[in-house]
């Protein structure tokens, strides 16, 4: 793999692969826990409010990015909470 790659006319940066990948062939793991799904987020600390919001975070069209929308802002307001309070 090389990196940094630049891709396109924005020039946005990336990895490329320096040699071709066979079919079905795993060259990125990720593990769960650094995941963020539907299901991450409705186990997650602030789950109350998906749970106490049903109209908003389940019925809505937009419910599931609400939901990570919610979920986001809240991880950045403890970054912030966090940096500020040292």
């Amino acid at each position: 793999m090389d990196y940094p790659t630049a891709f396109g006319e924005e020039g946005f940066v990336g990895g490329s692969a320096n040699r071709d990948i066979r079919a079905k062939t795993g060259y990125l793991f990720v593990p769960n826990k650094v995941l963020i799904s539907n299901i991450s987020i409705r186990r997650s600390s602030i789950k109350e409010v998906f749970i106490d919001n049903p109209g908003l975070f389940e019925e809505h069209s937009d419910g599931e990015y609400l939901s990570l929308v919610v979920f986001l802002i809240y991880e950045m307001l403890k970054g912030i909470i966090k940096t500020k309070c040292r």
